[in-house]
């Protein structure tokens, strides 16, 4: 086919169409910043990827990014303090767990983030979430500007909107609960598509 013929034209159009989907569909952006409430707690999540319409295109889901996000009234700008802990869910459950039980616990551990700094809790180490399985995102130490090292902000949270393949998740200085918890917390995590671990016997 002529390159320079209308029909060249249209099919090169839409090769460069399908290429730039393709790309959008390796990469993936979930954030939710609706969440007007604050309180000094530990924020936590147990995602389901399988639930969430935009991680339905791959197996697996490299994390790349995560933030707590502050209240909308402030701007939902990142926030956080301390790490992040995220377990296998089927292997772990931090229910009526204290903070030192938790942040010391290795069973359904598959990654810890550096300190929290400069808007976001990096990781040393590829973290693969896959689809079918789902996982807690649990924070170290409550989110608060009252104790050093400060948070920038507290995060925000809403008791009432729910959003489907995030359970909202809250510790305290007795223990984490799910149950005092509904609604859905402010974040913003970034993804990348990966291929789906291979078993290991």
């Amino acid at each position: 086919m002529n390159a320079s013929s209308p029909r060249g034209y249209l099919l090169i159009g839409l090769l460069a169409c399908l290429s730039c989907a393709q790309l959008r569909a390796g990469s993936v952006s979930l954030e939710f910043a609706n969440g007007n409430s604050s309180t000094v707690t530990a924020p936590g999540i147990r995602i389901t990827p399988s639930d969430i319409p935009e991680l339905s295109a791959s197996p697996a889901w490299k994390l790349t990014t995560f933030t707590w996000l502050s209240p909308r009234r402030s701007g939902g700008e990142p926030t956080g303090r301390g790490y992040l802990l995220i377990f296998d869910a089927s292997k772990f459950d931090p229910a009526e767990k204290t903070y030192p039980q938790v942040n010391n616990e290795t069973n359904g551990l598959i990654a810890v983030s550096s300190t929290y700094l400069d808007g976001q809790y990096a990781f040393p180490d590829n973290v693969i979430l896959e689809k079918g399985k789902s996982y807690y995102i649990l924070n170290s130490v409550p989110i608060t500007t009252d104790r050093v090292p400060k948070a920038p902000s507290q995060y925000g949270f809403t008791p009432s909107i729910t959003s489907n393949g995030i359970e909202r998740w809250t510790g305290t200085e007795t223990a984490w609960s799910s149950s005092t918890s509904p609604g859905a917390p402010n974040f913003r995590a970034a993804f990348t598509s990966a291929p789906k671990p291979t078993s290991t016997p």
